[in-house]
């Protein structure tokens, strides 16, 4: 009986002998860079979106906003960037394409949002809209991955639902606002 690590070993070098592996190397660059943009824009967002609303009843949703921003741009970088770059390593990869952060955009296929407003609900819409990006990057990657490399197969399915998560936050905080003016 084969043990799991065994198991994985043979899963490992299935992937290092197929003739997709550079086509799999560079659909995980394009998702390395688009999520280290998301870990940027989340962080840029956090801290200059204005949560000083002459309104107090939206003053708990942006704050709640906030916290949120923080949350997912950990997450981008902490369990989906840093996976993808071990990734890349188990896999044999290079760096250079993805060492200089000025060629990150070029290597994403989903461009970078340049966040344009302090206003939170603006932030929200254009955070949502890199999420939409984000969830076509990973179906594409588990399309491409499910034959030949289960290993990153799985994990994108992970990624793919955390995705997914963060772009159902930012629809809840779109409904919340509007909920709070509507007009009884």
């Amino acid at each position: 009986m084969k043990t799991i690590t065994q198991i994985t070993e043979e899963k490992q070098d299935k992937v290092l002998q197929s003739p997709m592996l550079a086509q799999v190397i560079m659909k995980l660059k394009n998702a390395f860079a688009e999520e280290i943009l998301a870990y940027y824009q989340y962080t840029i967002l956090e801290y200059f979106v204005n949560t000083v609303s002459i309104d107090k009843k939206v003053e708990n949703l942006f704050k709640d906003i906030i916290k949120d921003f923080n949350e997912n741009g950990k997450e981008e970088l902490e369990d989906h960037a840093y996976w993808i770059l071990g990734r890349l390593r188990d896999l044999g990869s290079d760096w250079s394409s993805i060492a200089n952060p000025t060629l990150l955009d070029q290597i994403a296929e989903h461009k970078y949002i340049e966040p344009s407003d302090a206003n939170p609900m603006v932030a929200v819409s254009q955070v949502a809209e890199a999420e939409l990006g984000a969830i076509e990057t990973y179906k594409d990657l588990i399309e491409f991955t499910k034959e030949c490399d289960p290993i990153t197969n799985k994990k994108m399915k992970e990624i793919l639902k955390d995705e997914e998560k963060h772009l159902k936050e930012m629809e809840e905080f779109k409904t919340k606002y509007d909920e709070l003016f509507k007009e009884p």
